[in-house]
């Protein structure tokens, strides 16, 4: 097992334990029991001439919390040596941004999941009276009213198309939009 030999001072700070405590036990006794495996596999390569950089454990604090150090270390006439910086705080904004973002893509996915049953919910209805009214426009009717069947056949239309680009959305958001070829009027397009 390894022992330290010197501490900088701030280790002391960092950790709460006196430089006797920690000079007088093993260094795995400091480390969180999950992460002393993987600890002592970097103390091989290092005895073995490798240079470690940006290795990250767990170190037991006098308090009973653990920090998060990362460590960089070389080997030097079967000396370790050493130098290491509290990330602890670094990694607990990390992971509260990964849980932000985790929310905000479920948001996200319950927005698009809405969206789209909402068209589908309403686009049935509406394909209802856009048919009924095409019926009727066939129909015998006075002018005036041929002219605002008219007028309702044209704005159903136009909230059908809505609504469809409205569930295009959804479909693009959730990672659901398929492409397909269809023949298309250039000029009715550009219109």
């Amino acid at each position: 097992d390894v022992h330290l030999l010197r501490i900088d001072p701030a280790w002391t700070t960092v950790l709460g334990w006196s430089e006797q405590e920690l000079l007088s036990k093993p260094y795995s006794e400091f480390l969180h029991p999950d992460d002393r495996e993987a600890a002592m596999r970097q103390i091989v390569k290092l005895r073995e001439g490798a240079t470690v950089i940006g290795f990250e454990n767990r170190n037991l604090c006098r308090d009973g919390s653990y920090r998060i150090l990362r460590w960089g270390a070389t080997c030097s006439e079967g000396m370790l040596m050493a130098i290491a910086r509290d990330v602890t705080e670094e990694r607990a904004r990390n992971a509260e941004l990964m849980r932000a973002r985790d929310a905000a893509e479920a948001a996200t996915r319950t927005k698009s999941e809405f969206l789209a049953t909402m068209s589908h919910e309403i686009r049935t209805p509406m394909n209802g009276i856009l048919g009924m009214s095409q019926l009727l426009v066939r129909s015998e009717l006075a002018d005036e009213q041929r002219e605002m069947v008219q007028i309702m056949l044209t704005q159903c239309s136009n909230l059908v198309d809505l609504l469809n680009d409205v569930l295009d959305i959804a479909r693009i958001e959730a990672g659901q939009m398929t492409l397909e070829r269809a023949p298309f009027e250039l000029p009715a397009v550009v219109r």
